[in-house]
């Protein structure tokens, strides 16, 4: 099912420019892009400011998309900021190689980028947060309570919809389920309506 979106990927992130200095430009807007989006997930789901890591990281990052992008909200700007480096990246490796036209390609991709961190990191967490409740449920670890805050943010409306029962907790495999289809139907899917089968 990803094939196609791999292919599509890699005419931008790939195309005749040296591989090495693709790949800096690639990886770099990518991974500053990931910094401000888990900056935007914290702030999304409201995880505990009082946790050293989120302190730290939303103190260090924040301050940039919100004076890059002063005129929107700080959940707004930690995403668009994001996207907007990632759209960077690939721009300037299509100038390089001569198709600084792909505008549609490059958004897509960006938004897609965007979107496949934000389910990878929600899906992370949650994994992370069912093996520790087997095997150390009492941890302080701030590692291991960031990651269990974020899947309980992140899994409150489902346990809404069914509550625990018999000490049961169906909530995290429903959460695993709704993520897996985002990442791979609704995007795939998107896609396609836009590329068909190019």
């Amino acid at each position: 099912m990803r094939l196609r979106l791999q292919r599509k990927d890699q005419r931008i992130s790939k195309m005749n420019l040296n591989p090495d200095i693709t790949d800096i430009i690639n990886y770099l807007s990518l991974y500053i892009s990931y910094i401000f989006l888990v900056a935007f997930i914290f702030r999304l789901l409201k995880i505990d400011f009082y946790n050293p890591i989120v302190k730290v990281w939303v103190k260090s990052i924040e301050p940039i998309s919100n004076t890059v992008l002063f005129f929107l909200p700080k959940l707004i700007a930690s995403i668009v900021f994001a996207l907007l480096i990632r759209c960077l990246g690939l721009y300037i490796i299509s100038i390089e190689a001569g198709a600084e036209n792909a505008y549609m390609e490059i958004f897509v991709f960006s938004l897609i980028n965007t979107i496949d961190f934000v389910v990878k990191f929600l899906l992370y967490s949650i994994l992370i947060s069912v093996i520790l409740s087997w095997v150390s449920p009492y941890n302080k670890n701030p590692i291991f309570s960031l990651a269990n805050n974020i899947s309980d943010a992140f899994l409150q409306p489902f346990r809404k919809l069914i509550p625990p029962t018999g000490g049961l907790d169906f909530s995290p495999m429903i959460g695993i389920l709704v993520l897996y289809l985002i990442d791979n139907v609704i995007i795939y899917e998107i896609v396609s309506v836009l590329y068909g089968n190019k």
